[in-house]
């Protein structure tokens, strides 16, 4: 039978090296995005569904192994961390801490990366929106205002003096 605290560190470094990946594409995102490059966007995307797809996989087990991790060591599985299993652990693989450190530092740069896609997506669609909301030009709503920002910015209500939809 392997060792808990073994089987966690090769989940980890599996988790590290799932990440390392993505942060390029994450990039490559962005240039599409920013480029107006559906087809780039749309093939970024389609690389980085499996590598979510085995990051999630593993991140289940991960969660399996800190419980029983966590149990044995006498912590509350809901809130173990690493660093309460290292602190708690006699023997634990030399290559934890430094696993620890690199996967905080990937996590930040994925999550930074991600928001502002995800920023950037929004936008796009926003602009889209108000696009076809000014060509439809029927629907009697003005066109949408933005602010620098790119987001939508919120227009002082106008008292109507037409019934359009009488």
């Amino acid at each position: 039978m392997s060792d808990p605290l073994d089987d966690l560190t090769e989940v980890l470094s599996a988790q590290a090296a799932e990440l390392r990946t993505l942060v390029p594409l994450l990039d490559a995102q962005e240039t599409a995005l920013t480029g107006a490059d559906p087809a780039r966007v749309t093939a970024v995307m389609q690389e980085q569904e499996p590598i979510l797809r085995r990051l999630l996989r593993l991140d289940t087990r991960r969660r399996t192994l800190a419980t029983t991790l966590a149990t044995r060591a006498g912590l509350d599985p809901a809130r173990v961390s690493l660093s309460a299993l290292l602190a708690r652990s006699d023997v634990s693989p030399a290559a934890l801490p430094t696993l620890q450190r690199e996967l905080r530092e990937l996590l930040h740069t994925v999550d930074v990366r991600s928001r502002r896609n995800a920023f950037l997506l929004h936008r796009a669609v926003a602009y889209i929106d108000g696009l076809v909301r000014v060509m439809m030009g029927a629907t009697g709503e003005p066109a949408p205002v933005y602010a620098a920002t790119g987001q939508p910015a919120a227009r002082r209500a106008e008292p109507r003096l037409l019934d359009r939809s009488a």
